[in-house]
């Protein structure tokens, strides 16, 4: 399913008119990228993306939120406009986001992840509770200890490899597949999701750091989120194919300190690029 052909708002113009400056830090010897809005004598925000998405997945929710506070969006190591690693992990992306908070002088960082980006997120304020004063988890599945969860290996494959970025744009899809997402947002998402390499166009992401060949952490995700003393929020998407009700209550009951599930009206999973406006008010509300 592609995109919705509505005409872009007033506020998509605004919000594409304030990009962030890119950013590299050197962290557990991979180059990590990073976006970067608003004064750094602000609060802190850094922003995750979800499996094989990158930082500007985030460019119609940070703009709109740098006049109050300091916003980054990462790059996981391997997405985006981050280094290749011979092998990833999970407490390997939870020093990533640590580090990132390091290098760019984020105060009181909240750290909000989506899907997978909120799975190491989690991770994050349980490994490194110094660095992150609260966490906001956006329609992230879970894992809890009757959860059937592979362990196996990483594999690299290679590239598949377009002629053109045409080719390539016309084979980008959202995972899980979904609608709701207005035609300037779809593009821009995907023009910044490939990149040309040895006279192709190619995904930016890297086959290996995809599950089940991501090294998994000691502790389920919920085992964390009932150890992890400081704030952990949860937003959902109203018609999710990720987080159906019954998992997003149960998620809610593993918060120690905190909120959820805050569920988004009318939002799928990928809630950030088919509901920004209403995630970026909760997120407004919630960091009051």
């Amino acid at each position: 399913m592609s995109s919705s052909h509505l005409p872009a708002a007033d506020w998509i113009s605004r919000a594409l008119s304030l990009p962030g400056q890119s950013r590299w830090a050197e962290i557990a010897g991979n180059r990590v990228h990073y976006l970067e809005w608003g004064a750094n004598d602000r609060p802190g925000v850094l922003l995750v993306p979800g499996f094989r998405a990158h930082a500007r997945w985030w460019d119609f929710v940070a703009p709109l939120l740098a006049d109050q506070f300091h916003v980054v969006a990462i790059d996981l190591g391997g997405m985006g406009d981050s280094g290749y690693r011979p092998v990833y992990s999970h407490a390997l992306y939870a020093e990533e986001i640590a580090g990132v908070i390091e290098h760019a002088q984020l105060r009181s960082a909240t750290v909000v992840g989506h899907s997978f980006g909120g799975i190491v997120s989690i991770g994050a304020a349980w490994r490194f509770p110094h660095a992150i004063a609260r966490a906001v988890i956006i329609d992230s599945r879970v894992s809890f200890p009757d959860s059937d969860v592979r362990r196996e290996g990483p594999e690299r494959h290679a590239k598949r490899r377009y002629p053109d970025a045409s080719s390539a744009l016309q084979r980008f899809r959202l995972v899980p597949d979904q609608g709701g997402v207005v035609a300037p947002i779809w593009d821009h998402v995907a023009a910044h999701s490939i990149k040309q390499e040895d006279g192709a166009w190619v995904w930016k992401f890297d086959d290996a750091c995809a599950a089940p060949g991501l090294l998994l952490p000691e502790l389920t995700d919920a085992e964390m989120l009932q150890e992890i003393a400081l704030p952990v929020d949860y937003i959902c998407g109203e018609f999710s194919s990720v987080v159906p009700p019954a998992l997003a209550q149960r998620i809610g009951r593993c918060l120690r300190n905190g909120r959820g599930p805050i569920v988004i009206p009318d939002a799928h999973h990928h809630v950030l690029l088919d509901q920004p406006l209403a995630l970026t008010a909760v997120l407004r509300a919630l960091l009051a």
